[in-house]
């Protein structure tokens, strides 16, 4: 699973990376122990670019741990005060999930 999203133009890039930090660990302590959720910056070039991979054994582990995504009251309230915060660019949000071939 990836997920990218840019950084907004009118966000402090600092803020938004902190609090992508944060919800990674938050994610990492709390929802998927199992899976580590990874976040990712370019090095080159669209470096407002934030992505988060994790994997999964199958779609089923997937969509367990996205239930819990969704029912997670500190989860949402986190992803509500970036909102609030304006740090992402949220038409720019592309999640994508990917099957391993070798």
């Amino acid at each position: 699973m990836a997920r990218t999203v840019a950084i907004a133009a009118t966000a402090s890039p600092g803020a938004a990376l902190e609090w992508a930090r944060e919800i990674t660990k938050y994610v990492n302590e709390t929802l998927n122990l199992a899976h580590p959720m990874r976040l990712y910056q370019p090095l080159f070039g669209g470096l407002h670019k934030l992505t988060w991979t994790a994997e999964f054994e199958d779609l089923t582990d997937y969509e367990a741990f996205m239930v819990r995504v969704e029912s997670d009251a500190g989860y949402q309230e986190r992803i509500r005060a970036s909102r609030e915060a304006g740090n992402f660019d949220l038409p720019s949000l592309f999640h994508m999930t990917y099957r391993q071939i070798v």
